[in-house]
């Protein structure tokens, strides 16, 4: 081996920085407050009986996908009788007024889709804020909804396009379990 050479080479250009002592004591003084804040959410989640946790765990989830599901809901039944009515007036020569019709028809049937929508919130939102209200931290509420998610979407995949879409539908999951630990967190603190 060859010798090391080390040449020092003077500053080309001051600037105006921290000194290095200044820049590590203040680093020491927001590390501390980082941790600390993130050590009281995690204490104060443990420290907060299960079932308080799933019950914000549900609401959070809840306010979440009520109004999105509702108003699918009720939208269904007419976009189903605009397609069943276009279809049908495709033999008529008149696709766009038989799926009017159809859509008009169908519009008596929108209390009963968003019902069917607001039931459907209610059923996700519970097995959702169980699934986070039950777990120790975001992680594991990341990883249990992710993974449920996943055996699923696999168990049930039929081609390789499912399994993308069980890929994708994973990554999703885990991303809003954590939102819901989030939600469910800050309302826990208040």
């Amino acid at each position: 081996m060859s010798n090391i050479n080390v040449r020092t080479q003077p500053a080309l250009a001051s600037l105006p920085t921290q000194s290095a002592p200044a820049q590590k004591a203040t680093a020491e003084k927001q590390a501390p407050a980082k941790a600390s804040s993130m050590a009281q959410d995690i204490v104060s989640w443990k420290d907060t009986p299960k079932s308080d946790r799933v019950k914000a765990a549900i609401t959070a989830t809840f306010k979440e996908v009520a109004i999105p599901y509702t108003v699918g809901g009720a939208l269904a039944a007419p976009a189903v009788g605009a397609v069943m009515g276009g279809f049908i007036g495709l033999f008529a020569g008149k696709p766009g007024a038989a799926a009017l019709e159809g859509a008009k028809a169908m519009i008596k049937y929108m209390p009963v889709g968003a019902a069917i929508g607001l039931g459907v919130a209610g059923a996700d939102a519970a097995v959702v804020g169980t699934v986070v209200g039950t777990s120790p931290d975001k992680q594991s509420a990341m990883t249990r909804l992710g993974g449920a998610t996943a055996i699923i979407g696999l168990l049930t995949a039929e081609d390789a396009w499912d399994v993308v879409g069980t890929g994708l539908a994973t990554v999703a999951e885990s991303a809003r379990a954590g939102r819901i630990y989030d939600k469910a967190s800050d309302a826990i603190q208040k």
